[in-house]
């Protein structure tokens, strides 16, 4: 299965690709710093760079079967205004 997952580099991101390339899934991963994803994992893994929350995906999505979506701003730390508006926009938007 081809699997699509951002937020790859992060802490659950990074755990679950490797779990899913050692089950046998082809990943691909979006993130904003290719050169850092790359150097994560040892087996292939197709790697998109974008900033979700400024732009959409223009690649050929086609044979994705599934989607995990993680990306996001943290939620620790203090929750102020600002704070929650950066969470929202940074799932919501990346998500349209």
């Amino acid at each position: 299965m081809e699997i699509l997952v951002t937020g790859a580099t992060g802490l659950i991101g990074r755990e679950l690709v490797s779990e899913l390339l050692k089950k046998g899934h082809q990943v691909t991963v979006v993130t904003r710093k290719a050169a850092s994803a790359k150097n994560l994992w040892s087996s292939p893994v197709k790697v998109i760079e974008a900033h979700l929350t400024e732009a959409a995906l223009h690649d050929d999505l086609s044979s994705i079967h599934a989607v995990i979506h993680l990306m996001g701003e943290s939620v620790a730390g203090r929750w102020t205004a600002q704070k929650k508006k950066q969470i929202y926009d940074s799932r919501i938007l990346s998500t349209k």
